[in-house]
């Protein structure tokens, strides 16, 4: 299965975090660009995402914006967004409470593949979550950051693998190649002090004439709860897939 790689993902060494430009493979088409460079600090991201490609967004609730802040950090050579652990009222319900990266209209007939760069700044609390679907409620997969840097895959509705640990305040790259004709993803992520990598874990669900297609293929990040000096800092989230 071939992963297509948009724009500049994040790569590093032992001894230091550098920026080495992924080379763009022809074969692929971009579905969405959510890069923040061009959102004021301070505040919540463009839900338009301007630019190419056309008909990708961001999407998310009001309540939802103390959450969201564009930010400047040392370790991100550009803006970044930052998505706190800050309360909301618990009259908020949890649908309410992604915020969720949602590519232009595509059929699943090849891979498709989700890329992002971030920082896990916690060490105590609920974990991250990460839920990749078909931008009509079909989940491909699951993933959550524990509170300790445990790195969790969803096996089904309640039962999780553990695929590595992510360091508190480690700078990493997600890579996940979904393949839905074969109902199996790929997951790497790039970090210092060695990568973490997953072959084959079966879609959460694996029924592969369950999911919408066309799609709009959709990454949603949600702290689950509660409030906190916690915070998941995203740097770049790319959508690609393959060319039919």
């Amino acid at each position: 299965m071939k992963t297509c790689l948009i724009n500049c993902a994040k790569c590093y060494s032992a001894n230091a975090l550098i920026l080495v430009c992924l080379v763009m493979f022809t074969a692929c088409t971009s579905l969405l660009t959510a890069t923040f460079n061009n959102d004021t600090v301070g505040n919540p991201p463009n839900k338009s995402l301007p630019g190419n490609p056309n008909g990708d967004q961001i999407t998310y609730k009001t309540a939802l914006e103390d959450r969201l802040e564009v930010v400047t950090r040392p370790d991100f050579a550009t803006r970044a967004l930052a998505h706190q652990y800050a309360s909301l009222p618990s009259s908020v319900p949890s649908q309410d409470r992604w915020i969720n990266f949602r590519a232009k209209s595509t059929n699943l007939t090849k891979p498709v593949t989700f890329t992002w760069s971030g920082i896990a700044d916690f060490s105590s609390g609920q974990p991250f979550l990460i839920y990749l679907e078909d931008g009509s409620g079909g989940i491909f997969g699951i993933i959550k950051i524990e509170s300790d840097g445990s790195v969790m895959l969803a096996d089904d509705a309640i039962s999780d693998s553990e695929a590595g640990t992510i360091a508190s305040g480690q700078k990493h790259t997600f890579i996940v190649n979904v393949d839905v004709a074969n109902e199996k993803y790929n997951l790497s992520v790039l970090k210092s002090g060695g990568n973490i990598t997953v072959e084959n874990h079966p879609l959460f669900v694996d029924n592969n004439l369950a999911y919408a297609n066309p799609a709009h293929p959709t990454a949603s990040f949600q702290f689950p709860g509660g409030a906190g000096s916690f915070t998941y800092f995203l740097d770049e989230i790319f959508i690609s897939k393959g060319k039919n």
